[in-house]
């Protein structure tokens, strides 16, 4: 479907500041910028005759945004009779003299018909035309006619390259649509990081349903995809935990943060903001534990311990685990002491379990208690005694 918005006038607000004596003086004695300036004035206090007159006596001097703005109110039917004809010759008028939405204009009505003997072929002209001039309407209708094929060869490439200009305009609706074609690949390379680009423009200027598109292809994208995304766009417009990712990235690659690697690996084990991927979660888990960051060698150690993202290993889980857990990560501490009292890729030893939980414990983990009274009530006095001479010594 073709954007059909025909017109709207230019420069009225701006005008209508500083209109005072001189500038009345100046209309009267025949100065067409003063003129068109006046019925700027006169538009914005909503008095459309006196600013169809000055629009007129500015545009009979041959000033192109008053022929233009003069076209709009006959065509709006604001000021005077509603006179599409009328409307037409005003707009061809400042068409030629150069204005982007006068041509744009002139290509609706022969799209249309209306006021004019409806001729694609003259409508693709005036379209061009004004889309070469950055008019982002125009530009979008021409991806439309050469998408559909109507009145020229379907031709899906010349329909990508004005849906593209149509979206550099700015227009929220516009940017959104070529994302979708992007995402695509309809005429342009399929590119999920273009598309998400278009994307988080579109929401960046209120467009709600790109922001939930955006966020649905971000969870379908690699980590090294969504971040090199978010960098090309403006500060904000994408959500934090995007922002926070691609900011994870670079540190966690270029800097080889092992804290900024655990995240990018929590974000892929949970599957947001990012397409879920356990084996890359492990990766990244991997070096993150390597670079001695205690939560992500308990996190390995469990990963390791259920067969997450790699094949189970206990005598792994527990390498990590431990390594955690001299750390000080409460969790990992009591996770030890759950392989040491299965014997779970270390030798079975209560006391060893009973000295662990008692670790887990001291430092706030209150999931640990049940476990420590289980491991006491199968533990004989000796072996209490030499888990607690650990526990002091530790």
């Amino acid at each position: 479907m073709r954007i059909i918005v025909c017109c709207v006038v230019v420069g009225a607000v701006a005008v209508a500041v500083g209109c005072g004596d001189f500038e009345h003086r100046a209309a009267r004695g025949g100065d067409p910028e003063a003129q068109y300036n006046l019925g700027g004035l006169y538009e914005t206090t909503e008095d459309y005759e006196k600013a169809v007159d000055w629009y007129r006596k500015a545009a009979e001097q041959g000033h192109s945004e008053a022929q233009y703005n003069l076209g709009v109110l006959y065509n709006d039917g604001r000021g005077t009779a509603k006179d599409t004809v009328e409307a037409g010759k005003w707009f061809l008028q400042a068409a030629e003299g150069g204005i982007a939405e006068a041509a744009y204009a002139l290509g609706v009505m022969y799209d249309t018909g209306d006021g004019v003997p409806q001729d694609l072929v003259q409508a693709i002209g005036w379209y061009k035309q004004a889309a070469e001039n950055e008019n982002g309407n125009a530009a979008f209708n021409l991806g439309v006619i050469y998408a559909a094929g109507e009145g020229v060869p379907q031709d899906d490439v010349e329909a990508g390259k004005w849906f593209r200009m149509a979206a550099e305009s700015g227009d929220a609706d516009n940017q959104f649509h070529f994302g979708m074609i992007c995402a695509r690949g309809q005429g342009v390379p399929q590119d999920p990081i273009e598309a998400y680009r278009w994307f988080a423009r579109s929401a960046a200027r209120g467009n709600e349903e790109a922001a939930q598109v955006r966020d649905r292809a971000a969870r379908e994208m690699t980590v090294e995809q969504l971040a090199t995304a978010v960098l090309t766009v403006e500060d904000g417009e994408v959500p934090d935990d995007q922002e926070d990712l691609a900011d994870w990235y670079t540190r966690g690659t270029d800097g080889n943060e092992a804290e900024a690697q655990y995240n990018i690996g929590a974000a892929l084990l949970e599957g947001k903001p990012v397409r879920k991927n356990t084996v890359e979660a492990a990766n990244w888990m991997r070096k993150a534990a390597e670079g001695d960051f205690p939560d992500a060698q308990y996190q390995l150690g469990s990963m390791f311990a259920d067969g997450i993202g790699m094949n189970r290993d206990d005598a792994e889980a527990a390498r990590w685990l431990e390594t955690a857990a001299k750390r000080g990560q409460a969790d990992a501490a009591k996770r030890l002491g759950d392989f040491y009292a299965e014997g779970r890729g270390v030798s079975q030893n209560n006391v060893m379990a009973y000295v662990w939980y008692r670790r887990s414990i001291d430092q706030e983990n209150i999931d640990a208690r049940d476990s420590l009274e289980r491991i006491k009530a199968k533990m004989n006095r000796d072996e209490l005694d030499e888990a607690e001479r650990l526990v002091r010594d530790w």
